[in-house]
């Protein structure tokens, strides 16, 4: 029982230049179940577009954000950590041999390895490869700084066998300041 309903006749409306055009005006006309079907699919259509835009935005913000922190990432892995005993204190470098817990036990390393180290004239592999042969014993304190090579500040549950640290230690004692994993 669709049943159209014939369109008014244009309208003439006079123009101001004396030329005559035609308008037509719809009034409250019903549309048929064919007309509704193209507007939903319209409005599908619609939501689709709007959401596929919305979707690539929080898209490309999350690249955006990401390319961001690895570009900082990658700046701040270009800087170096500099290793600095100020006055009262002492600078020992050592191989960890093993750590359970807070208690860490070292190879110290020799005093041609440390000096090789501070002014790179060779590889990082085989910086280190000279040890004392002496060991020694260390507790490390809760709470105390364990910086990586990239300058991160970290406990010292950071600390695995085999790394090759600097410890800062308050000159004449064994109480240790501060740690940087060195390799």
């Amino acid at each position: 029982m669709n049943r159209k309903i014939p369109a008014p006749a244009p309208k003439e409306i006079p123009s101001a230049a004396g030329a005559e055009r035609k308008e037509t005006k719809m009034e409250h006309t019903p549309l048929t179940s064919h007309d509704l079907l193209l507007l939903k699919k319209k409005r599908r259509r619609r939501k689709k577009l709007l959401a596929s835009i919305a979707v690539l935005l929080c898209l490309g913000a999350a690249g955006g954000g990401a390319f961001f922190f690895w570009q900082r990432s990658a700046a701040a892995a270009g800087e170096t950590v500099q290793i600095v005993a100020g006055e009262q204190e002492e600078l020992t470098y050592a191989r960890i041999h093993t750590i359970v817990g807070n208690e860490m036990e070292t190879v110290l390393l020799d005093a041609a390895a440390v000096e090789r180290m501070e002014t790179g004239s060779a590889p990082e592999g085989e910086l280190f490869s000279e040890e004392d042969g002496e060991t020694k014993s260390w507790q490390i304190p809760v709470g105390t700084d364990v910086i990586t090579s990239l300058g991160v500040t970290t406990t010292f549950s950071r600390l695995s066998a085999g790394d090759v640290i600097a410890v800062l230690t308050e000159e004449g004692t064994d109480n240790i300041l501060k740690i940087w994993i060195v390799q």
